[in-house]
């Protein structure tokens, strides 16, 4: 059971369902280790006596109603002690019929119209303990297949992801070859263009002597800035080639 599973907070003035129990109906005693019955408790049918039912124990224990469902089915009314899940006919008690599988049972006790707080069970319920044992591991069965199917799923994912990375990285640094190579022509150009300022400049001041030399002063000067700035167009040139080759 729930928190109500020993004892349940009562409304005031309500009655309630204080837990259940399992009783052998053949003899109408409480079966051993199963009263009251715990949350989540495993009935092995092979294990127990034939025939059985499920008693709900109230506060007070008699003068009640108490109605019962089962997975949100509702089961019967239970007007009089003992409040059993399949009922009974002046004392016998009627065996309820378990299925395997997982279950939940609701009790409700009401009194002049003042119903308690539901109390609830969940248990379960196997044939054999070697035939659950069998379902948990055709259960694990099926859970292991489908992890694998789902990594094959992700290593599909991985693979196409992965060839289209490298696509990407041939197509990247292919266009990085590219420029590299137009950087090396720009630069191949501009140190070109350096030697034959210096050409020129060692031509004018060798031409006239130092009244050359004055007379060409301003062209002379605008050379030199010339020749600066190509050279530093050429060093920013070297520099971006050595980063696309990192990068490459």
């Amino acid at each position: 059971m729930t928190s109500q599973s020993h004892s349940l907070s009562a409304h005031d003035g309500a009655p309630r369902v204080i837990n259940f129990m399992l009783v052998d109906t053949d003899t109408g005693k409480a079966v051993p280790g199963f009263a009251p019955l715990a949350e989540g408790a495993q009935l092995v049918l092979a294990e127990l006596p034939p025939r059985l039912s499920i008693r709900a124990n109230t506060q007070p224990p008699s003068g009640l109603q108490v109605s019962f469902a089962l997975n949100g089915t509702e089961l019967r009314v239970e007007r009089e002690k003992p409040y059993m899940l399949a009922g009974d006919s002046d004392g016998v008690l009627h065996p309820f019929r378990f299925t395997p599988g997982e279950h939940e049972l609701t009790a409700t006790a009401m009194r002049n119209k003042l119903a308690g707080p539901p109390a609830r069970l969940r248990f379960r319920v196997v044939a054999r303990a070697d035939a659950d044992l069998a379902a948990q591991l055709e259960g694990l069965r099926r859970t292991v297949g489908g992890i694998q199917a789902t990594l094959g799923q992700l290593q599909s994912s991985l693979s196409a992801l992965s060839g289209a990375l490298e696509g990407n990285l041939v197509e990247r640094v292919g266009a990085l070859e590219e420029s590299t190579a137009s950087l090396r022509a720009e630069t191949s150009q501009n140190s070109a263009a350096i030697a034959a300022i210096r050409t020129t400049l060692e031509g004018a001041g060798g031409a006239g002597g130092a009244s050359a030399a004055a007379q060409h002063e301003p062209t002379l000067a605008e050379l030199h800035a010339r020749i600066r700035e190509l050279e530093a167009q050429v060093a920013k040139q070297q520099a971006v080639i050595e980063g696309l080759g990192g990068q490459a």
